[in-house]
């Protein structure tokens, strides 16, 4: 059993059922080192004829080099136009079309001579005028024996004598043989993955007698006879080992052995690496051993690399979950560049019901693709859900994978109630299946509380985790620029492009954006939107197809040159089909290209736009045009290697959202160039709100007036950058009161037994979420939708009618928990809310207590979340404000993404910025490290592990040591972007309070401190790590923070407290002042008390006293 096993695995990871030629590699049925070495040949016989671009590195977990072809093309024509035009260039032609077959000539006479008992093999190619039988057989024998070490399964392989008969071409045969092997024929083979088996190179002028195996299939002169084989007796010669491994792969083999020498041969032989980094290595083993791993790794790194290998080396489909069809689309087409065809996407392009079935169908009863792509909320679609439960019982998944899995938590950034669903559906294909399914959960972006949500949610644990300490990206240089006001944006957009960008890099506009060239183009740069379809007043400006328009008035005329990627559909002017039209008065617009006026409802939504944005997303993928403006959908994960520059015209939703959209650009590893362009807020604004509480919001979005109207009191006429992302957090969080209702008219409705149908994309994400929170509370116990048709979804919900309050009030207290209040605190508030409705039974009794219940559950979001999210917008202003303290950006981003190696003084210089070199003239390409960085010490090493609690020695010591070594800013950044994700965090908000007051920001300081005290009090806090915060928060405001601790039934409110109090309001105060004297009276009436109580105490005895002296008279 284990010799058929042996056989099907080498057939199902040799390449035959993964590789192909596509239409972005005509070679893609080769491995990609037999690519290169074919590559390289062409080149050297042709010089000119092909464009390579080599990469060689020395290899750091091996000896020796690596040198592979990174990309190739024909001087001006892309690859598709080669296949079109037929090229038949003899060894690129020959390989191309013959090497499978070639590859199973070869594994048929080691199967054979290893089944015969054979110890030698000797096999003779004719006067070839291509190697590729030799190549399919040194290939073959390194595939097998990689294979057989990675399942753990024996094999005795025959040495092998390779004759090469005759005369042979220098180019197809010597110089190929010669480009594989990194050595002459004579030569000891130097290829890092080059077979073990012993094989003798034999060039010879003379056929042997006594040969195995002869071939003529590529001499041009022969002699056809019954002992050699021409090409067309291949086919035939194979038929007996492809019966004997069949079709099916061993769906049930799991590998046994995983060192890493094994992993980057098959990375190599299929990716364009030189080999795994680390994280990879671990992450991969990880899943190979059947366990859920979660990594955490920047941008850029390699992420997808990790998943695509495993499904590589298991032969099984692996399962996909992706957030956007964007991406979705971006990596099936990026993995089909090396020449993979074993991948596959569902997605709402594909209309019919009937084409989702047949993909399913032919990736788990066909067997043919290796990576199969969805969206979390296909899984809520009742009728692939059940077609993909049916289709398991055959065909396990190898393994369920989570990309951007940031979304899987509330707290991240991007939260998706779909993904809640993912742990039902591991569950339920390992039911089909019986047998595990392991969890490859992958992000960039995720803080303690996210991680912490994820493994929750996915049921993993926290030794799963593998996380990157850098993320650095040292080839990006920062720049930001601001505008007086927006009408300046375009301009300034225009010169960054024309003259600052081309100044930065070293390339000539000419050579960036070429206007008189047609594609590819070797350059592109990337623009972000904030709008995808906006024609108002306040939000035109910041809309793609505006910002994309003014670019071509301004700069490049060439339609073609500048192409716009955005997820919704466009309205479109009903004379010229433009997209760019602006709101003029009484519900009309105006057409910006044509100037017709027209009204709302007679703009008509362009057509095909779904198709229109996937052929664009291609198209730039594949260097047609170089300027892509998109919304930050494109953002995510998308990987095009030679984006020179990445602008933001305006601020993005988080500090985080911006570097991981400004790491698209530069994967290549060289100098690329990353700006933002922000209108900040008026002065006043920035005085009087969003300097002095965190989540105060402005006036633009707290006023119902301003917020339906678009207007701010202080600009008038416009929003600036900070007003429309706050728009966008009251969009998301509209009120306690509204939320609570929307759930509460969903619950009704399920009571009533009413159909649950909505129509529209707001409405669906309103139910979605709303069914989401009765889930949380089992109230709800699953749910799916089922289309009618695009725009009306059908609810399919598993409501429990007998929910009891008890059980409400347990999950409730679970929830509490887990979004950090103490569990004791929790008790009394749910006791305090719910217990008087325990002995009710009425069914509007619990309709009231479930609304008791989501306000406290709802209401902990509204103190967290939204206070999360301006707590971003703040870190953002920081950013685009560093210039004003003289603070590096990179010290900014760097304290935020970066464990502590190396914690950034206020004298750290990347030198690749526009704060240390205002002029943008570099005199390097990459940024600069420092050695005089504060060095690692003892406790800043510790800071990760100190905000996953609170321990106020060691909090004030990393607090003196940021203020001694110049810290203070890095360390400030740090902290507050923990609590962009992680706002409860005790110890990031005491910190973030104390340096901001080292940095005078007095007010936001305050904000930090008081937050976290009363916060300190929900999560259960020591009164003596309470003081920390008073003792802070006192230098800066004294009267109200000494508020903080008289609240009535505090923990200052006994008689301790009290003497405590007293002295400190003396000590602060004064004994003349109001706090002192106000305490003096309460301790006075707390002791007249005490003497009443014991005069009523002795009453009683003063009685019987009376009444025995009355008695004795």
């Amino acid at each position: 059993m284990s010799n058929l096993l042996l056989w099907q695995l080498v057939y199902h990871l040799s390449g035959l059922t993964i590789l192909g030629r596509t239409e972005q590699e005509p070679l893609g049925s080769l491995p990609i080192p037999i690519r290169t070495a074919v590559l390289k040949t062409i080149d050297l016989q042709n010089p000119g004829t092909i464009e390579l671009t080599l990469f060689k590195e020395s290899l750091l977990f091996a000896e020796g080099e690596y040198e592979w072809v990174d990309s190739w093309g024909f001087p001006k024509k892309t690859v598709s136009e080669l296949i079109k035009q037929e090229y038949n260039h003899p060894i690129l032609h020959q390989l191309s079309e013959r090497y499978s077959t070639y590859q199973k000539v070869a594994f048929t006479l080691i199967w054979q001579a290893v089944n015969g008992g054979k110890s030698r093999l000797k096999i003779a190619d004719y006067q070839p005028t291509v190697a590729a039988l030799a190549l399919a057989v040194l290939d073959s024998l390194a595939l097998i024996e990689r294979v057989a070490e990675l399942y753990g399964l024996p094999v005795e392989l025959p040495e092998v004598d390779l004759y090469l008969v005759g005369s042979v071409d220098e180019f197809g045969v010597t110089q190929l043989m010669r480009y594989y092997r990194g050595a002459a024929f004579d030569e000891t083979a130097s290829n890092i993955d080059y077979c073990q088996t012993t094989v003798q190179l034999v060039a010879t002028t003379e056929l042997p007698s006594d040969v195995d195996f002869l071939s003529v299939a590529e001499s041009l002169s022969y002699k056809e006879n019954e002992t050699n084989y021409t090409f067309d007796k291949l086919e035939k010669f194979v038929l007996p080992f492809l019966d004997y491994v069949g079709n099916v792969p061993p769906l049930q083999a799991r590998p046994v052995s995983f060192g890493r020498p094994t992993l980057d041969y098959f990375a190599r032989r299929y990716f364009l690496v030189p080999e795994l980094k680390p994280e990879q290595v671990e992450l991969i083993q990880k899943a190979l051993s059947n366990e859920s791993c979660l990594g955490l790794l920047p941008t850029g790194f390699g992420k997808s690399l990790i998943y695509q290998l495993y499904a590589l080396l298991i032969p099984r489909t692996t399962l996909v979950i992706s957030p956007l069809r964007a991406l979705i689309r971006d990596q099936v087409h990026n993995l089909s560049r090396p020449g993979l065809t074993c991948v596959e996407s569902i997605s709402s392009l594909d209309r019919t019901q009937a084409k989702k079935n047949e993909k399913l169908r032919l990736c788990f009863q066909e067997f043919r693709y290796r990576l199969l792509y969805i969206t979390p909320e296909r899984l809520q679609i009742k009728e692939f859900y059940d077609e993909l439960k049916a289709t398991m019982q055959n065909s396990p998944v190898g393994a369920l994978v989570i990309d951007e899995a940031h979304c899987v938590s509330e707290w991240g950034h991007d939260f998706r109630p779909a993904y809640l669903q993912i742990e039902r559906l591991q569950q339920a294909l390992e039911e089909a299946s019986g047998q595990p399914v392991p969890i490859i959960a992958l992000t960039a972006t995720a803080s303690e509380p996210v991680r912490k949500d994820i493994l929750r949610v996915l049921g993993l644990t926290s030794n799963s985790v593998v996380q990157l300490a850098s993320s650095d990206r040292p080839e990006l240089s920062l720049s930001v620029h601001s505008a007086s006001e927006p009408q300046d944006k375009p301009v300034l957009l225009a010169d960054l492009i024309q003259t600052i960008v081309p100044q930065v890099l070293s390339i000539s506009l000419e050579e960036l954006v070429p206007t008189n060239e047609s594609p590819p183009y070797s350059h592109a740069g990337l623009i972000f939107g904030i709008y995808a379809n906006s024609h108002g007043r306040s939000t035109i400006g910041e809309g793609v197809h505006h910002i994309a328009y003014e670019l071509r008035n301004r700069l490049i005329s060439d339609n073609s040159i500048i192409e716009v990627h955005a997820s919704s559909v466009p309205d479109c002017c009903p004379k010229c089909g433009s997209s760019v039209m602006k709101d003029v008065s009484n519900k009309h617009c105006r057409c910006l290209e044509c100037q017709e006026v027209f009204q709302e409802s007679q703009t008509k939504p362009l057509k095909n736009w779904d198709k229109l944005i996937q052929q664009r997303q291609d198209d730039f993928q594949d260097n047609q045009f170089p300027l892509l403006v998109a919304t930050k959908g494109y953002g995510m994960g998308i990987d095009k290697r030679n984006i020179r520059f990445v602008i933001h015209h305006s601020l993005s939703s988080s500090l985080e959202a911006y570097y991981q959209e400004a790491g698209r650009a530069g994967r290549d590893k060289q100098h690329a160039h990353v700006a933002m362009l922000y209108h900040a807020p008026h002065p006043k604004c920035k005085e009087e709100y969003i300097d002095r509480e965190v989540d105060l919001q402005p006036p633009c979005v707290s006023n119902d007036h301003n917020f339906h109207f678009w207007k701010c009191p202080y600009f008038k006429d416009h929003l600036c950058d900070y007003g429309h992302q706050a728009r966008f957090i009251r969009g998301h969080y509209p009120g306690l009161e509204e939320d609570v209702k929307s759930i509460m008219d969903i619950y009704r409705k399920l009571v009533a037994g009413e159909n649950l149908t909505v129509k529209g994309d707001k409405q669906n994400k309103k139910t979605q979420l709303a069914l989401s929170r009765l889930q949380q509370l089992e109230i709800v116990k699953e749910f799916s939708i089922k289309y009618h048709s695009l725009y009306q979804i059908e609810y399919q919900v598993e409501f429990d009618r007998s929910w009891s309050l008890p059980e409400v009030a347990d999950t409730l207290k679970k929830l509490l928990v887990q979004k950090d209040v103490n569990e004791n605190y929790a008790k009394t508030q749910i006791n305090q809310i719910l217990v008087p409705f325990f002995s009710q039974s009425l069914e509007n009794w619990r309709e009231r207590a479930l609304a008791k219940a989501l306000y406290l559950i709802i209401g902990r979001i509204y103190e967290t979340v939204p206070r999360m999210r301006y707590q971003m917008l703040q870190n953002q202003l920081d950013y685009a404000r560093s210039h004003e303290e003289g603070t590096c950006r990179r010290v900014v981003l760097r304290s935020i993404f970066d464990s502590i190696d190396h914690l950034k003084t206020g004298n750290y210089k990347c030198n690749f910025c526009d704060v240390c070199i205002p002029d943008l003239q570099f005199n390097n390409e990459k940024a600069t490290v420092l050695q005089q960085d504060a060095q690692v010490d003892e406790i800043p090493a510790q800071l990760s592990t100190l905000l996953q609690g609170f321990e106020q020695i060691a909090l004030q010591e990393v607090l003196q040591f940021a203020i001694e070594r110049g810290a203070v800013a890095g360390m400030f950044a740090l902290v507050t972007n923990r609590l962009e994700r992680d706002p409860t965090n005790l110890a990031a908000l005491f910190l973030a309070g104390a340096l901001a007051r080292e940095r005078q920001r007095e007010t936001r300081a305050f904000d930090y401190l008081r937050f976290g005290f009363n916060e300190g009090i929900k999560q259960g806090l020591s009164p003596d790590n309470l003081l920390l915060f008073y003792e802070e928060g006192v230098l800066l405001q004294p009267k109200e923070a000494f508020e903080w601790l008289t609240q009535v039934g505090g923990y200052w409110d006994t008689e301790e407290g009290l003497k405590f109090l007293i002295q400190e309001a003396a000590q602060r105060f004064g004994t003349d002042s109001t706090h002192y004297r106000v305490l003096i009276v309460r301790w006075l009436l707390g002791r007249f008390n005490e003497v009443s109580d014991d005069c009523a105490a002795f009453k009683p005895t003063i009685e019987v006293i009376k009444n025995g002296f009355e008695r004795l008279s």
